[in-house]
């Protein structure tokens, strides 16, 4: 009986030894692979289980371009999972195309164009390709669900396009929101040459940004060129600044065209980038008016800004410049009684993916987190404060393929037979009972 029992046992423990390559294991790795940590403080007065931090500029100019390298890891030493979200700005979205029905010329001299956007569809802005170039052109626009009817959506609109005395082009008329099926697009001509409509292409609505935010900054120098005329105003968006995303100037002037230079440093010492050069302009005729005071960008991460404003003709005051910051957010999971860290700067880290289920979250109802040091005392990951359970920090588990669930029924097997031995032992040992049951004393005193 004790040979039955040891030779099974001998089978459990050689299958557990075969099945220790096949069953899922936690992966581990050192910490010190990453360069930089930050510790993570969630607002107390939140009661809910999911977090949204900020990812400051400093942190992410030092990430990998895609991310893969950040880690959000609890006190326990647990991988905490999480998801990046990023909205879209108002330049991303695409205009889709509509159909003209109708172009037909009117009494007074003036051009209507008929739009069918073949459904209820939510708009807030159109855009009139053509090929006629020098020209200046008020429009209005008017909305409707039949043919027999229309209401106004926006009076004072201006198209142009002109190359002197510098070229500025505004195809794009922005009005307010609304689903009208049909659109009325009536152009004032005033007895010139009508322009020659290719065609027509609707904007949706631009998506609320929860997460975008104004910067504050601090104004190093202001000047102006008495020659040139142009204002040179040098900013520094500070340590803690979030990515910049937006630049908007902001003057007095009714009726200018202006040329714009952005460019970035890490360093006032060091070079300066140029990563945007353009027109900016407000133009007037009569009371319609067009105009274009803000750059959208790529974000981008550099401490100092210089913005470089340039009237074409007669001097302009440049009152300020404005910059927005359209974050990106960490969104996790969150126990109150656990601190967490975030763990950034590793190019050879592989990148993991990230859950689904809070990409449609609602943002109002997640606790706000924020980044503990700031970046001039910012954790070095040389030496990482010992946590209670592990000094290192666990990968996601190995996913399950076919090997792992042939190592199971292996498993499985291999106890089924141990508890075959087990009976069978049992069985064995109630028959010997049976057999010192049968013997008979003889012998008499």
């Amino acid at each position: 009986m004790h040979k039955t029992f040891s030779f099974g046992w001998i089978i459990v423990v050689c299958l557990l030894m075969l099945l220790s390559d096949y069953l899922p294991v936690r992966a581990d790795f050192n910490t010190s692979a990453w360069k930089h940590y930050r510790n993570i403080r969630i607002s107390p007065e939140y009661s809910e289980k999911v977090a949204a931090v900020a990812l400051e500029a400093g942190v992410l100019e030092k990430c990998r371009l895609d991310n893969g390298d950040l880690r959000i890891i609890a006190s326990d030493g647990e991988l905490v999972p999480f998801t990046l979200l990023e909205y879209p700005t108002d330049e991303e979205l695409t205009p889709f195309p509509v159909r003209v029905f109708r172009v037909a010329k009117s009494g007074d001299g003036s051009t209507e164009i008929w739009v069918d956007k073949s459904a209820k569809t939510l708009t807030n802005g159109i855009l009139v390709r053509t090929t006629s170039r020098d020209f200046i052109r008020k429009v209005e626009i008017r909305g409707s669900d039949s043919l027999k009817e229309g209401y106004i959506v926006r009076m004072d609109g201006l198209l142009l396009e002109t190359s002197q005395p510098i070229a500025v082009s505004s195809l794009k008329i922005r009005h307010p929101v609304n689903n009208f099926q049909y659109l009325q697009i009536r152009l004032l001509e005033d007895e010139k040459q009508p322009l020659k409509i290719e065609r027509v292409e609707c904007f949706p609505p631009s998506p609320a940004n929860p997460v975008s935010r104004s910067i504050q900054y601090r104004l190093i120098e202001k000047r102006t060129d008495p020659v040139t005329k142009s204002t040179t105003i040098v900013t520094d968006l500070g340590e803690r600044r979030l990515p910049l995303a937006k630049v908007k100037v902001a003057t007095v002037s009714g009726n200018f065209t202006a040329k714009l230079v952005l460019s970035e440093t890490d360093h006032l010492s060091g070079p300066w980038r140029q990563f945007y050069e353009g027109t900016v302009f407000r133009i007037r005729k009569d009371d319609a008016h067009a105009e274009e005071l803000s750059v959208t960008m790529k974000p981008h991460y550099s401490r100092f800004v210089k913005a470089e404003f340039t009237p074409v003709g007669a001097s302009v005051p440049l009152e300020t410049v404005e910059f927005t910051a359209a974050p990106r957010l960490a969104v996790f999971e969150y126990h109150r009684e656990m601190s967490y860290r975030l763990f950034y700067d590793n190019p050879s880290a592989v990148s993991i993916t990230q859950p689904e289920r809070f990409v449609s979250m609602n943002l109002n109802h997640l606790a706000a987190a924020s980044l503990r040091a700031s970046l001039e005392d910012e954790q070095k990951n040389i030496q990482i404060p010992a946590v209670p359970k592990a000094t290192t920090i666990p990968e996601p588990a190995k996913t399950w393929g076919i090997e792992r669930i042939l190592g199971i029924i292996m498993l499985s097997a291999g106890l089924l037979l141990l508890f075959i031995l087990m009976l069978r032992a049992r069985s064995l040992r109630k028959a010997q009972r049976g057999n010192n049951a049968r013997i008979v004393y003889t012998r008499y005193e």
